[in-house]
């Protein structure tokens, strides 16, 4: 392996092997760790297109376009160096030269700059496109659209390039021609003459190249710029700081929760002018408490949730979990006190059933027996079904390929056997230190009337949710009907409601009782119009 081949080598495989590596960590951990307000802000696709065409671009065309410039750069310095011994006219021709290239390069990358960074940011509808069309939503007119935008923007970049190169041709023609008059007329021998032609036209194509290739890593630079954006994003506080605490020396299992004169705010990512959409709400949770919240769509009971997992800070106020200020403990901490049955449960097609149960459940401290499983899935009507699926270790997606299909209900109750699970070995596990949350966000909402009468049960089981403290959150009345107390959180529409009251606490009965408009509402709703 000669020198030229180890330098290439080490160039491409060594160097760029480590820089992508180094860069797609950075990429990954900063994605990572950005608060939950950057993904509600930031479209799927363009997250997707920094890790594909902007990683590629780093990774791939940063290599090639270092490569090309020093090659390019090593022709034509020979070259130069061969056309000075042949001609030593053309040293004078050579600063002209030179700052013709200069010029060339002060306005070219500027505007292919620009040019590049509307393509990387119009590869990111494709990718919108890809999801539409998995879901059976495709759109001929919207792909039909960005293909066409896609070819104005490489036209231009063709355009361009095709003129740079025809202009030093040419140029490179009209100096061979001079410097073959100057050869002929002066002592230069004809092999001088020669080589001084060939060179010249060696060097036409080079500087062309040279010129080209000079531009590409600023080019280049633009998808780094691109990536360097996200890894300056502020980070979440960090999981595992904990600040001083004041923690009761006794805990019961289910958390006792206080929430004092909070505020959130909702900043909009387009004009970043923030929106009120929790004002002064202030709570108590006891421990083994259910608490309904409801409200209208959009009074912010999701707001809710986010500033009790810290996913959003708050604007006012303070939380405290068992006495501790939630701002006071460490994210990984906090999170690991409340669990959460989403509206929408996740399932892990890769993995078997017991894998999926046992998602929720520290394996380091506690393993469950097929017993305990087995239970768990009878309780919400879900064992026949895993007796269907091949039992506990069959990967759900070798099954759900065939005829049984698992619908968004058996999910709803599926994630609701892995919270059964996870409060079973959070009870027998409990130190008397820390109390859970439970949050319930739509619990009803794929369920049927049977999956709705078994969540009822479920709630007031001693040996299933008994004993935590729930937050059951719900835009309909049904929770309220066992639930010991309600937390109303009301919407304000117009700017005259800011002077009212922003929420509602207190047993339903009372709020039967003041004649609340809004709890009212809710209750005729469902076709109560009284509380026995």
């Amino acid at each position: 392996m000669t020198a030229i081949e180890r330098q290439i080598y080490y160039l491409f495989v060594r160097v760029a092997q480590s820089c992508a590596h180094r860069v797609h960590s950075l990429l990954l951990a900063s994605t990572l760790a950005v608060p939950l307000s950057y993904f509600l802000n930031t479209s799927a696709e363009s997250i997707v297109n920094g890790f594909s065409q902007d990683l590629f671009v780093s990774d791939n065309d940063m290599t090639k376009a270092i490569f090309n410039v020093s090659s390019n750069l090593g022709v034509v310095l020979g070259s130069v160096m061969l056309l000075s011994l042949a001609s030593p006219w053309f040293l004078l021709i050579l600063p002209i030269l030179l700052l013709a290239l200069w010029l060339i390069k002060s306005f070219y990358p500027q505007t292919s700059g620009q040019v590049r960074k509307l393509d990387l940011e119009c590869k990111s509808p494709l990718y919108t496109l890809f999801g539409e069309t998995l879901m059976g939503l495709y759109q001929a007119e919207r792909g039909a659209g960005v293909t066409q935008s896609k070819g104005i923007l490489l036209k231009f970049v063709v355009d361009a390039l095709v003129d740079l190169g025809i202009w030093l041709d040419r140029s490179g023609v009209g100096l061979a021609q001079r410097s073959a008059r100057e050869g002929g007329s002066s002592q230069s021998t004809v092999g001088w003459v020669a080589v001084g032609l060939t060179q010249l036209m060696i060097l036409t194509a080079a500087i062309t190249m040279l010129t080209k290739a000079w531009t590409q890593p600023e080019l280049c630079l633009v998808a780094i710029e691109r990536l360097q954006q996200v890894a300056a994003l502020e980070a979440e506080a960090d999981p595992h700081k904990t600040q001083s605490t004041t923690s009761a020396t006794s805990c019961l299992v289910g958390a006792n929760v206080v929430a004092r004169c909070i505020s959130v705010n909702h900043i909009n990512p387009d004009t970043g002018i923030p929106t009120k959409v929790l004002r002064n709400l202030s709570f108590h949770l006891a421990p083994s408490e259910k608490v309904a919240v409801v409200g209208r769509t959009g009074s912010g009971k999701l707001s809710l949730i986010s500033a009790l997992l810290r996913f959003t800070p708050l604007s006012a106020g303070n939380i405290w979990l068992d006495g501790d200020d939630a701002s006071w403990i460490g994210l990984a901490g906090l999170r690991k006190r409340v669990l959460v049955l989403p509206q929408q449960a996740a399932v892990v097609p890769s993995c078997t059933l017991r894998q999926n149960l046992c998602v929720l459940v520290d394996e380091d401290r506690m393993q469950l027996a097929d017993s305990d499983l087995w239970q768990a899935l009878k309780r919400v009507s879900l064992d026949d079904l895993a007796l269907k699926l091949g039992g506990l270790d069959i990967p759900l997606d070798q099954v759900q390929s065939g005829e049984i299909q698992l619908s968004n209900g058996q999910k709803q109750l599926l994630a609701l056997a892995k919270l059964i699970l996870a409060c079973q070995a959070i009870r027998t596990n409990h130190d008397g230190k820390k109390g859970t949350l439970l949050i319930l966000d739509e619990p009803k909402a794929s369920l049927d009337e049977a999956g709705d009468a078994l969540l009822g049960q479920l709630l007031h089981d001693a040996t299933a949710f008994g004993g935590f403290t729930t937050l059951i959150v719900s835009h309909r009345f049904g929770p309220v009907l066992y639930c010991d107390n309600v937390l109303l959180v009301r919407k304000h529409d117009h700017a005259d409601d800011e002077n009212n009251e922003s929420f509602g606490f207190g047993p339903p009965s009372q709020l039967f009782e003041d004649n609340d408009p809004a709890f009212g509402v809710l209750a005729h709703d469902a076709g109560i119009v009284a509380w026995k």
